[in-house]
């Protein structure tokens, strides 16, 4: 461990760890990594996803080691009596991403309970201020390559260890697509000789996909709407289309999954992709991603600007916000033509 940040994790026996939405390799795999690492020091420590998952998550996730000692629920229930001495925040930028808003976005937790509240983070851009303490390495591809390099020594690092780190690189790089350095690629080399199962990792993550995933990747196909002055193609998805179009959590899933993976930022003239939906009336959800070499747009900015609750990278970030669907749309069209003229 870094002597910088040694003091905060000697002094105090307790840490509660919340890893943020949405349910990635990064959020989970960072979160194990740390919950092992303080554990081997004689700490007490749970770890929670803020939501519970479905069965298809489970399965897809449940080739991580030490996957089941993540409990997966809604943390509000978790702030009614202080029960640990430290709070740490794990992988996101704002409060939302550390409660279960979908059932509804009211009577957030109580995270000041906690005086002592650390938040460690690689995202992008102006971060609510939930953490006391921040240790934020905005140019670092994920959150484990903070932990990897700030935070926890090579000498703890096993095999079950280096394979947590390795799905968490893979899968925040998109196996080294986009927003990784030459330290990350060094980092990935010394999983790899710590025997992380790389091949485990990248079956699961990239290609073990559902009917589904491509039959919804087929859907976005058929709906998408090319702005050409905008460089930008669209999915709009208002409540009623999702309902004629009998798209539930399920397919919505896999719809996002496969427009992330497979098709935005993918088609020439058009560095960006994003897709907009109304999960109910008057509640809006937005996923952008964005070419490396051609997006000049910072994605989060807008995010600020529209008002919406999220985080995430200059080139891939989502959010929703409470307002009605064509107000989002229009909004959205006249920020991104302000940008890119």
């Amino acid at each position: 461990m870094l002597k910088k940040y040694q003091h905060l994790f000697s002094k105090d026996q307790s840490f509660l760890i919340l890893c943020s939405k949405p349910l990635d390799s990064d959020s989970l795999g960072s979160g194990l990594i740390l919950k092992k690492y303080l554990e081997s020091l004689g700490k007490k420590c749970k770890l929670v996803f803020p939501r519970e998952i479905t069965e298809e998550e489970k399965a897809m996730n449940s080739y991580l080691p030490y996957f089941d000692e993540i409990e997966t629920k809604d943390t509000r229930e978790l702030f009614t009596k202080k029960a640990f001495d430290v709070l740490i925040f794990l992988d996101g930028t704002n409060s939302v991403q550390y409660y279960d808003t979908d059932k509804t976005p009211d009577n957030s937790p109580n995270f000041q309970l906690y005086t002592d509240r650390i938040r460690i983070d690689h995202h992008h851009g102006n971060p609510e201020k939930i953490g006391t303490i921040n240790i934020h390495f905005p140019k670092l591809s994920s959150t484990a390559e903070v932990l990897l390099t700030k935070i926890i020594p090579d000498s703890f690092i096993d095999q079950e260890i280096a394979t947590l780190g390795y799905a968490a690189l893979v899968g925040d790089t998109g196996n080294f697509q986009w927003n990784f350095s030459a330290s990350t690629l060094r980092i990935a080399g010394k999983l790899i000789s710590k025997r992380a199962d790389w091949e485990l990792v990248l079956d699961k993550i990239f290609f073990s996909k559902s009917k589904s995933y491509f039959d919804m990747l087929a859907y976005v196909i058929q709906n998408s709407e090319y702005y050409d002055d905008l460089g930008t193609c669209f999915v709009f998805l208002p409540y009623k289309k999702l309902q004629k179009d009998q798209l539930d959590e399920d397919k919505l899933k896999d719809l996002k999954q496969s427009f992330q993976d497979a098709f935005a930022r993918r088609v020439i003239g058009y560095p960006r992709g994003i897709i907009v939906y109304e999960k109910e009336p008057g509640r809006v959800y937005v996923s952008v991603r964005g070419n490396n070499l051609t997006n000049n747009i910072n994605f989060p900015k807008i995010l600020m600007e529209i008002g919406g609750n999220g985080g995430g990278h200059f080139n891939a970030t989502g959010f929703d916000v409470k307002q009605d669907f064509k107000t989002v749309k229009n909004s959205l069209i006249q920020l991104i033509t302000k940008y890119t003229r």
